[in-house]
């Protein structure tokens, strides 16, 4: 069960992931598909941890996700039946949801998620730290100062974090 001790291990390591990106058509945040794995690998790597994706065809799509354990062999899987479509864009968006979720179950990952509600209640915990991609571009917004990692293809004419240009777009 050596498994199950390297993914305690990654669990008790990993912090929030910043949704960063935002869905242009319910105008929600989430944090997409790099993001994620550029926050999970290096944990993982560090544990001995290797995950796969496979696309397995029976008598339909199924998205695995292996999570192999590199030293003992033991493997935790998952799967998802993918929606029948011959559209190549749909499938494509359908792979990056369920493949983003997977990872999100598979190792109990929290999405940081700040209604405004949390910075102004004193009685609950602050905050989980951000984590910031350690191989994607990092910017400074122009507004608050912060660090935040634009959305790929974003990164030369990404001013502002999320929060700010959410603020500005609302006002």
């Amino acid at each position: 069960m050596k498994l199950y001790a390297k993914l305690l291990a990654v669990q008790k390591e990993i912090k929030a992931i910043e949704k960063d990106s935002v869905n242009p058509h319910f105008k929600n945040r989430y944090f997409d598909i790099n993001t994620l794995i550029a926050g999970l690998k290096p944990v993982i790597t560090k544990n001995g941890i290797v995950v796969i994706q496979p696309i397995v065809e029976t008598d339909h799509n199924t998205l695995k996700t292996i999570v192999i354990d590199a030293e003992s062999g033991e493997t935790l899987e998952s799967s998802i039946r993918l929606p029948d479509t011959e559209k190549a864009q749909e499938l494509g968006s359908a792979l990056t949801y369920y493949r983003r979720y997977a990872l999100q179950s598979l190792f109990l990952l929290e999405a940081e998620d700040d209604d405004g509600e949390v910075a102004t209640s004193a009685r609950l915990a602050p905050k989980a730290a951000r984590v910031l991609s350690p191989t994607a571009p990092r910017k400074t917004c122009e507004t608050c100062g912060k660090e935040f990692n634009p959305k790929p293809g974003t990164e030369a004419f990404a001013k502002q974090c999320y929060d700010c240009y959410l603020a500005e777009k609302n006002s």
